[in-house]
């Protein structure tokens, strides 16, 4: 009995020794010493026994072959036609311990889609369809996967050579088998690993980034050749059947592709449609119609319509920016001409501005019905003759205040004002080529719109930073 407990001691103290050594040589493989891969980098490819060429199809910046622990690649073949397979491996100071044309390392023909495993040894674990020969022990070698067509997939585990998964009843002691993946770096998977100057998820060369991830020559503007990223060439010529020209940068507007400097490009010069003939995002449809409503109030009395836009941050949207437009002396007025925004379901406003000889949308201000602003509601009642809207924190589109207010002709009016950086500022200066028609409406079909039409004479200021505009 003594003699017994003394042999299963043993056989726990030889466990916690191999289980101790898994856990170190896998903190070894998985740590970060200097990998040391110049071997794989430098040596030249080989040639498969069958007298076919090798392509790079993976990088093993580890392999292991220490303490119980083997490496093993797994490659499918997703290719159309049989290819070879084969695993170079190098020991830490890059030199190559196992010919491949020697069919050391290989397996030939692998048949479409079929699975094929290739290890430094034959782990209990796992079924291993060739075993490298003659491997030297290595705790910091690395490995090359090779293959006669690129399009082949392949993954690395580090397994436990002497485990197997037995049933806990059957032996409750049983150190349980160690399984772990191993990094492969492959080119071609849109993942930048090291030593690769690119990676765009493909084996195409001469579109900026080749075959073997490296970085091919920059395109040559003006050579007549279109070479990604181009979309033309030469510049000045005439492109596609919008007849838009060929930018300096070999890039054109209105070719569905997004180039840089671009925001969008939706295949057409149209404006008004969300992007703009400059193929820069104009504002859609989905606030204000495409062209001016039709039977919109203007004021009763002349001279009492204004527009003010200010865009005075050339960085961008700022604190100085402004949108105004006074509707003043209108036409008699009731509180249900301008429809019911005190509840969420209430009516919505919008503030559109169109320029142009062709008018499109320059300026799209929407304020919605209910809610509350600043702890307070953004909507209340003037009386019996209107509403007034006012939002400090200027969450919509930074309208600050929306005043409606009817009463008999000449007393009614309507004024909006929005400022700060969530204005949607116009590029200014707008089209002078046709009139600006400004428009208030309201989503209660039962509710009246109103306008003001400012011809280009009634332009007062129209530049980069300002457009003021007041009607006769």
């Amino acid at each position: 009995m003594l003699d017994g407990r003394r042999r299963q001691g043993k056989t726990q103290d030889r466990r916690l020794t191999v289980g101790w050594r898994l856990v170190l040589g896998l903190c070894a493989l998985l740590g970060f010493p200097s990998l040391g891969p110049a071997g794989m980098l430098d040596t030249p490819l080989p040639i498969f026994s069958d007298g076919k060429s090798a392509q790079v199809v993976g990088l093993l910046p580890r392999v292991i072959k220490k303490d119980n622990l083997e490496t093993v690649v797994a490659c499918t073949n997703l290719d159309t036609v049989a290819v070879n397979i084969g695993l170079e491996v190098f020991d830490k100071d890059g030199v190559l311990v196992n010919s491949i044309v020697a069919g050391n390392g290989e397996i030939l023909n692998v048949a479409v889609g079929a699975t094929r495993t290739i290890g430094t040894g034959r782990p209990e674990l796992l079924a291993i369809d060739h075993r490298i020969l003659m491997i030297p022990v290595l705790a910091n070698g690395s490995g090359r996967v090779v293959a006669s067509k690129r399009n082949v997939f392949c993954h690395a585990m580090v397994v436990d050579e002497v485990h197997v998964i037995v049933e806990p009843s059957i032996c409750p002691t049983c150190q349980v088998p160690t399984l772990v993946s191993a990094p492969v770096w492959a080119c071609g998977n849109s993942i930048l690993d090291p030593f690769e100057e690119c990676d765009d998820g493909n084996a195409v060369g001469g579109d900026g980034c080749e075959g073997d991830c490296t970085a091919g020559a920059p395109p040559i503007c003006g050579d007549s050749v279109v070479t990604a990223p181009e979309t033309c060439d030469p510049p000045g010529s005439s492109v596609g059947g919008n007849g838009n020209l060929c930018r300096g940068d070999c890039t054109v507007c209105g070719d569905s592709v997004v180039d840089a400097g671009e925001e969008c490009d939706d295949g057409n010069g149209i404006n008004g449609d969300g992007c703009g003939n400059d193929c820069k995002v104009t504002l859609t449809t989905t606030v204000c119609s495409a062209t001016p409503l039709v039977g919109c109030l203007p004021p009763a009395a002349s001279g009492k319509s204004q527009l003010q836009i200010k865009d005075q941050d050339a960085n961008g949207p700022g604190p100085k920016d402004k949108i105004q437009w006074k509707w003043f002396k209108g036409p008699s007025l009731t509180q249900a001409d301008f429809g019911d925004p005190l509840s969420s379901n209430g009516a919505v406003y919008k503030f559109c501005v169109y320029a142009g000889a062709t008018p499109s949308v320059v300026v799209a201000m929407q304020v919605p019905a209910g809610g509350t602003c600043s702890g307070k509601p953004c909507w209340r009642a003037l009386g019996t003759k209107g509403y007034r809207y006012g939002d400090r924190g200027l969450s919509s589109d930074g309208v600050k205040k929306l005043i409606l207010k009817g009463g008999a002709a000449g007393k009614s009016k309507i004024l909006i004002q929005g400022k700060d950086g969530n204005l949607p500022l116009p590029t200014l200066p707008l089209a002078s080529d046709g009139p600006l028609i400004a428009q208030l409406s309201s989503s209660d079909p039962n509710a009246a719109c109103f306008e003001q039409t400012f011809s280009q004479a009634h332009v007062t200021r129209n530049e980069a930073k300002q457009l003021n505009a007041k009607a006769p």
